[in-house]
């Protein structure tokens, strides 16, 4: 069991970071400093002053240990970094030092959490006023009493803490941005804070709609492009299920936003119209909370049986029926003397049952969302599903391809399994898929650039989309999208960032390093000088071309040298983006100086040295 070298704080295998100080794990190979784009959170107790002239020390420093320990819990239970204590008040990180593709929605929910666990310790003795905001940041070595992010966006969220009425979450406006639908908030507020002119824009936290934001901008069209062939396959398969009587499980896999769950929303309009029109239930898997492990089945079991997160044990117990042990899922405590490995047997025995029920009168089909999240007790459900279940049953799962690195042998070797790769769509698609979209003629050359930038991503396009309505390049006119007068200037939404960081944060600490060095050589680049602005360290490239991040050229610009193109432009943004200036140049320089070295290369690539 490995412990942090500064808190003490039990190591995930394969930590990085410490997720109790955010320290650097001793031995790691990563760079002293990184720029991100992170939510922060800062709480502070009102009140608590006052009661500690009145108390007792002693008193006042358990108090204060139950505080620190209950929002270290909460922070901690959605993934965050409990950034530091101090005094009555905490500071805590999300997407920082790990970048998170949620880190906004995390830390809201967790600001929520904090006031309600408050309430429920203290009661009304003790009141919490939270700031909560999202920006670029640099994380870095923590020295004694300092933070390990630094950035303006700290400072503002600092701000919206001091500005906050006691029992309030307050957040920056490009919080609410990345969080938007899933959220309720208020009415817009301006705080006055040093150095900002015109003050900082804000929002109070009203309630959580759900726990993961929708993808999509609002009042975009829904449309359906370019995935023809694979509804054609999903139609397929469920007929032939329905004919032989046998389940079938079909994995759709892709990089995020690529069009996974779209694809499954077409299928359920084309399967309504079938002869026999089937049964669907749907569950997902999160990333992270307590109890998780069969989220999915329990998503399914309430669309199914009417069960209300307000119903009772008692009733939840009554709605299932002989099916009681099903309550695990639920997060009853159903198996109580029973072994754990007897509880698990018999919770998925009896699932299988369920599911065969479903398709007792009509075919079922079950989707699972996003199972490269999924513990590894529900992947061994959902192939006893395919394996035991008899009758016309459809197992739907979408997947990212890190599902594959686990279970690499996943679906394999089985007839009726099939797995389905969605790659991004071809140019003429995605120019089709903007044309859908907006219902409006865009100029040719901003037309282009969207395109492009997106290269084939439909959530990519609709978030570049949205912030061409955010720019005021795209307005609203009778109902209608209409061309507005400001020009574009674009940048990574930070939605489109998060997902891309959160992508390069799992590659192990060489393989990222050596994207990040790619990029400064440029979206095209070579290996020798990627391994010599790495001080001679050798990263895999195969890793990186099997991940998606890379593609090898057949050929060459540079004689003998193995030529390789970061596969997506923005990917190239945010790798490029994270390195500290200080160091950017530092790399610049010295993939100038081994240009230098190369005689053949000096006029034939006099242009790219001048640039570097």
């Amino acid at each position: 069991m490995t412990t942090c070298s500064a808190c003490g704080a039990t190591l995930p295998e394969e930590a990085r970071f410490c997720p109790g100080c955010g320290a650097a794990v001793e031995g790691t190979a990563l760079a002293t400093e990184e720029r991100k784009i992170a939510t922060v959170v800062f709480a502070d107790l009102v009140g608590s002053t006052a009661l500690a002239d009145s108390q007792d020390p002693e008193r006042v420093r358990v108090r204060l240990d139950r505080f620190y320990d209950t929002m270290a819990e909460e922070i901690q239970r959605t993934g965050g970094t409990v950034e530091k204590f101090a005094g009555d008040s905490v500071m805590a990180a999300y997407g920082a030092p790990i970048a998170l593709e949620d880190h906004a929605e995390r830390a809201l929910h967790a600001a929520l959490a904090m006031q309600r666990r408050l309430a429920e310790v203290f009661g009304e003795e003790l009141r919490l006023r939270i700031g909560v905001n999202t920006g670029e940041v640099v994380v870095g070595q923590a020295r004694e009493s300092s933070s390990f992010v630094t950035g303006d966006a700290v400072n503002v969220g600092a701000r919206l803490e001091q500005a906050a009425e006691p029992g309030e979450v307050l957040a920056g406006e490009r919080t609410v941005a990345s969080a938007r639908g899933a959220f309720e908030f208020g009415e817009e507020r301006v705080v006055e804070a040093k150095g900002k002119p015109g003050g900082v824009s804000c929002r109070p936290v009203l309630r959580a709609l759900s726990l993961m934001r929708p993808r999509g901008v609002g009042g975009l069209r829904r449309v359906f492009v370019g995935r023809e062939s694979e509804l054609d396959l999903l139609r397929a398969t469920f007929r032939r299920s329905v004919a032989q009587r046998e389940p079938h499980l079909v994995t759709i896999v892709g990089e995020p936003g690529v069009g996974k769950t779209r694809l499954v929303q077409e299928l359920w309009e084309v399967l309504s119209e079938e002869d026999l029109a089937p049964v669907h239930r749907t569950g997902r898997c999160l990333p992270y909370g307590d109890g998780i492990t069969y989220w999915p089945l329990g998503e399914v079991l309430k669309e199914h049986f009417g069960i209300l997160d307000s119903d009772s044990p008692d009733e939840v117990r009554r709605r299932l029926g002989g099916r009681e042990i099903l309550g695990l899922a639920l997060g009853l405590d159903i198996a109580s003397g029973m072994h754990p490995l007897d509880a698990r047997e018999r919770l998925h025995e009896t699932a299988v049952r369920f599911v065969e029920e479903l398709a007792t009168e009509r075919p079922a089909v079950t989707l699972v969302e996003d199972i490269h999240w999924a513990e590894d007790d529900l992947l061994d459900l959902l192939e006893r599903i395919v394996r035991d279940t008899r009758g016309p049953v459809v197992l739907l799962a979408t997947a990212r391809p890190e599902l594959l690195d686990r279970r690499p042998n996943w679906s394999a070797g089985r007839r009726n399994a099939a797995t389905i790769w969605l790659d991004p769509l071809p140019e003429h698609e995605t120019s089709r898929m903007l044309d859908e979209l907006l219902a409006v003629e865009l100029p040719s050359e901003l037309r282009e650039l969207v395109v492009r930038r997106a290269e084939g991503n439909p959530f990519f396009l609709e978030e570049l989309v949205g912030e061409l309505l955010d720019a005021g390049v795209l307005e609203r006119r009778n109902g209608e999208w209409a061309l507005g007068e400001r020009r574009p200037g674009f940048t990574v939404p930070d939605t489109v960032h998060a997902v891309l960081s959160a992508r390069m944060d799992r590659l192990p600490p060489t393989e990222k390093a050596a994207l990040q060095a790619a990029s400064v050589v440029g979206r095209v680049f070579w290996t020798r000088p990627v391994v010599h602005l790495l001080d001679g360290e050798e990263p895999d490239f195969d890793l990186l071309e099997e991940r998606d991040f890379v593609r090898r050229h057949g050929g060459s610009s540079m004689a003998g040298e193995r030529e390789y193109a970061v596969k997506h432009a923005l990917t190239r943004d945010v790798a490029y983006g994270s390195i500290p200036k200080a160091r950017r140049g530092r790399l610049h320089a010295a993939f100038a100086e081994w240009l230098e070295r190369l005689d053949r290369a000096k006029d034939e690539h006099a242009s790219l040295l001048a640039y570097h």
